[in-house]
């Protein structure tokens, strides 16, 4: 009896048993398990705590791992309401609070009024913030462009398209799961 071919075009093996060809319906499926199963585990692999402290030092950005997710936030986005923070983190207003002020005694954001709303304040990088945000980053690019070494144009487009289009439609789904009031958690 030989291998079942796996959707990718592979053969079974202990990682991904479930991937077989059985037909167009269960193929199918099985695609779409097979995605799942790798995007959780590239996520949390991603994410763990070992990972954002190596991803810290090899940029020199010497954040606790449990910040560096916030952080790398703050670096996209340059400024941010701290209720904006807490609800794209899903964290409550105590822990942005002490967040902010972990990273304000690293030297990495600072508030700001929001000529807008005179009761509002922004979190803002520093200049010191905004550096180690342009090494982060950096580096961050740096890891991607080894993982798709090797990928054509054609690929690196199609990837960037669905990886857009995944996130597009998480933010949808997420925005109603997300917790703000919890702050159990440190991050």
């Amino acid at each position: 009896m030989h291998p079942k071919t796996t959707a990718d075009g592979g053969q079974n093996d202990h990682h991904h048993p479930h991937l077989t060809s059985d037909g167009p319906t269960n193929q199918l499926k099985d695609t779409r398990d097979h995605v799942l199963t790798e995007l959780v585990r590239l996520v949390l692999e991603w994410t763990t705590p070992a990972m954002f402290q190596r991803f810290a030092q090899e940029a020199d950005v010497p954040l606790d791992p449990a910040d560096i997710s916030h952080f790398y936030l703050l670096a996209q986005y340059g400024r941010m309401h701290p209720s904006e923070l807490a609800a794209r983190r899903g964290i409550g207003a105590s822990a942005v609070s002490k967040l902010i002020g972990r990273l304000t005694e690293v030297g990495y954001v600072r508030r700001e009024p929001d000529p807008a709303d005179r009761r509002a304040t922004y979190i803002v990088l520093t200049d010191d913030g905004q550096a180690a945000a342009q090494r982060f980053l950096a580096h961050s690019e740096e890891l991607m462009d080894q993982v798709v070494d090797g990928w054509t144009d054609e690929e690196l487009t199609t990837f960037a398209a669905l990886t857009c289009r995944i996130s597009r439609r998480w933010e949808e789904y997420s925005r109603g799961a997300r917790m703000p009031d919890n702050d159990e958690e440190r991050s």
